[in-house]
């Protein structure tokens, strides 16, 4: 099964697959490759804290390149209380079964923030526990957003580099300018933008977070977003 996918597009491509199968003997392309998506740990913590841990431990275990895995990202949600040092205690201990093993993103949701109703306000546990050292420590090609509560991380796959870059929820309109700086310096290489939720405290998706890469035509005063064959 092979599928290859051009950017730009006029329509995002939907590819559903029910009941798919491969043959006992099935040996994977050398080029294959996965990302592991860390799910949204908060919900785990007080409901099935086993099943996380089992989560990481498969990432750990399976984190090499010849086994595929070269990379993973948390989606979101690290605590359910961001006051609870106990809680962050839990997620340093299960993400630091991963730290010098594969390297991984993480990006803080309104949930794990001091003001949730201020996206600008970082919660200290976080500042303090997903650090640049630590994040240097699994990808030395790697990096802080100026606030400290989003990253970029350029990581090494069997058909060349990609770029992994993690927002925190809401993200303000600084962020999003160092995140568009990144971008634009990595423009060569594809990218995975991963956040807990784009919508501003509005729920409508703020017009910045939909810029272009390439310019507006001249005279344009509406809202415009480039698609293909615009």
């Amino acid at each position: 099964l092979m599928m290859t996918y051009e950017s730009p597009l006029a329509e995002l491509p939907v590819l559903l697959i029910d009941n798919f199968t491969t043959s006992p003997n099935f040996v994977p392309d050398p080029d294959f490759f996965t990302i592991g998506f860390i799910p949204n740990s908060s919900a785990y913590l007080t409901t099935d804290l086993a099943g996380l841990r089992a989560q990481i431990d498969y990432l750990r275990e399976h984190a090499s390149r010849e086994r595929g895995l070269v990379a993973a990202s948390h989606l979101g949600g690290l605590v359910f209380d961001r006051a609870d040092e106990e809680q962050w205690e839990t997620i340093d201990d299960l993400f630091g079964a991963l730290d010098g093993r594969l390297p991984y993103g993480v990006a803080p949701a309104a949930g794990d923030l001091d003001d949730p109703d201020d996206p600008r306000l970082g919660s200290e546990f976080y500042l303090e526990l997903f650090d640049e050292d630590r994040l240097a420590e699994n990808n030395p090609d790697s990096g802080l957003s100026p606030d400290g509560y989003s990253s970029y991380q350029v990581i090494s796959t069997p058909v060349g580099d990609m770029l992994m870059l993690n927002l925190q929820e809401e993200v303000p309109g600084d962020t999003l300018q160092w995140a568009f700086e990144i971008l634009d310096n990595n423009r060569s290489t594809p990218a995975i933008v991963t956040t807990s939720a784009y919508f501003d405290t509005s729920r409508e998706i703020p017009f910045r977070s939909l810029e272009p890469a390439i310019p507006a035509p001249e005279n344009q005063d509406e809202p415009w977003i480039a698609h293909s064959g615009d």
